[in-house]
This record gives structure tokens, C-alpha cells and sequence, in this order.
């Protein structure tokens, strides 16, 4: 009995991590993105005075680049892990 109730929150907490993650890391990235796009047109400078600015390119598409992974792969999860329905098993219909 201890086993589904363990594996449904870890599921829960798998989930929970997913989406926060990417809805912390998708805007640093978006943010990021503007900012180096206004830089490399000459609007704004990064001006980070201890990081150079490839530096700060790199790690904030990263940061990109592993948000929207997690956007992506968080609604797989769930939907690979959920539980079949009891009316004829995953994908029923009817």
C-alpha cells in the first residue's frame, strides 16, 4: 500500500520540479536573448564588469536552452507516467 502512494508523490514532486524549473528558467533565458540581441545591434551594452560578454551569452542560452527542455519534457512526463484510464487503458475511446 506504501509503494503507490510513494511512487505518486514522487511523480507529484517530479512534476513539480519540471514546471517550476521552467517557468524560472524560459524568462532568464527570453531576457537574455534580448539583451544580447540589443547588444550585438549596438543599443544596449551588457556591461557586466567581472564577466565577459560570451560569458554571459553562454550561460543564459543555456539557461534557455534547458527551459524549454523542461517545458517540453514536463507534459511528456506526465503524460507517459499517468495512470491508465479504467474504462479500457490508455488511449480508450469509447
Amino acid at each position: 500500500m506504501a509503494v503507490p502512494v510513494r511512487q505518486r508523490l514522487l511523480r507529484l514532486l517530479c512534476l513539480m520540479v519540471g514546471g517550476i524549473g521552467a517557468l524560472m528558467l524560459v524568462p532568464v533565458g527570453v531576457v537574455a536573448a534580448v539583451y544580447g540581441l540589443s547588444a550585438a545591434f549596438g543599443h544596449r551594452q551588457i556591461g557586466d564588469p567581472v564577466l565577459a560578454d560570451w560569458v554571459f551569452l553562454l550561460v543564459h542560452s543555456c539557461f534557455a536552452v534547458w527551459g524549454f527542455a523542461l517545458s517540453v519534457l514536463t507534459p511528456a512526463y506526465w503524460s507517459a507516467t499517468r495512470r491508465p484510464c479504467r474504462a479500457g487503458g490508455r488511449g480508450h475511446r469509447g
